[in-house]
């Protein structure tokens, strides 16, 4: 009777280039992989007997049982498989450099006498053997590993943000694979803050809730820019019969030093009627010159508007890609 199918996190690992090496030096990169696996399943506090690990000749596949924790896999694991590169590098030659492509997937695989089979297994074998992941570790030179998962396994674990597993290092790829299917997946290469070679796109990458997750460095956020324009827009309306411009006001007294209506009595430029209160009788603000204008002057390329009072400060944020939250000390309306 056949074994029936069941669910298992499915993990490839693959050695690279191990084709373009000597016969003596593939079998001394297996002996390798063999102690580096052991050692790091060790370090991850995984235990061995309770993971299936069929040979594949320049590397492994792994059925991992659903009751150990997918965070796990993508956390310790990964980063004890890359320590273990990393003191290999240390005492092997580039002749013998070993480094490893490794892909994560979920779903149902079963034995059937000769090995394991299931379409959960061919999609984790597609992801590790995909070209756009060649690429990226061949780009990362210094990096020891490449690791791909799936979208399933992002959206259900990677993207949570969970100890040791950092989501913003992660990027995504859509790759066309045999049959001309489409496979979407996400990279991460230990050491480097993104994935070398792969465009940031970060209307791509789901938040905690489903939604657009926070832009990475330097990337636009496009709800952010949505909202600047907004506030853009309602800057340079006017406000109905006061005869004031919301976006020409000094930062300190709110009325308006350029345009005036005459009758208000409250105007500060030339005025055809009524007492005018002139601005010129405010003191000049500590730290600005008679313009109005901060020491560091206007931002490169932009031209300020008439009386606009500007400060041009620099925030600082920490290296990971998440929405900074600034707070704006202001007197009268801003133009933003």
């Amino acid at each position: 009777m056949a074994a029936e199918a069941t669910l298992y996190w499915i993990m490839v690992l693959d050695i690279e280039s191990f084709s373009t090496r000597t016969d003596p030096i593939q079998k001394s990169l297996r002996a390798a992989m063999y102690e580096v696996l052991r050692e790091a399943l060790a370090q991850a506090d995984l235990p061995e007997r309770d993971i299936v690990v069929a040979d594949r000749g320049d590397g492994v596949l792994m059925l991992v049982p659903p009751t150990v924790s997918p965070v796990r896999l993508a956390g310790a694991l990964i980063r004890a498989f890359d320590d273990g590169l990393g003191q290999k590098a240390a005492i092997f030659s580039a002749a013998h450099a070993m480094r490893f492509r490794i892909a994560l997937h979920q779903g149902l695989a079963a034995p059937d006498g000769q090995g394991w089979s299931g379409d959960a297994v061919n999609a984790a074998c597609r992801l590790v053997d995909a070209q756009p992941l060649r690429e990226v570790l061949k780009a990362a030179e210094s990096a020891h590993l490449a690791f791909i998962v799936s979208d399933e396994v992002y959206r259900g674990v990677i993207r949570h943000g969970h100890r040791t597993i950092d989501p913003a290092a992660y990027l995504p790829l859509t790759f066309e694979a045999k049959g001309g299917v489409d496979f979407r997946s996400w990279v991460y290469v230990p050491g480097y803050s993104a994935p070398p070679g792969l465009p940031a796109a970060a209307g791509d990458r789901p938040g905690p809730e489903g939604g657009a997750a926070p832009a990475a460095p330097g990337e636009e956020n496009p709800a952010r820019s949505n909202a600047q324009g907004a506030a853009r827009d309602t800057g340079r309306s006017t406000e109905g019969g006061s005869g004031r411009d919301t976006s020409r006001s000094t930062g300190g007294s709110g009325r308006d030093t350029s345009r005036s209506t005459g009758g208000s009595g409250q105007d500060t430029g030339p005025s055809t009627g009524g007492s005018a209160q002139g601005s010129d009788q405010d003191p000049p603000r500590s730290g600005r010159d008679s313009a109005g204008e901060s020491p560091q002057g206007p931002a490169p390329g932009t031209v300020p508007a008439p009386g606009v009072i500007q400060n041009v400060d620099v925030v600082h944020g920490d290296v990971v890609a998440r929405d900074k939250v600034v707070t704006v000390h202001t007197q009268g309306p801003v133009r933003l």
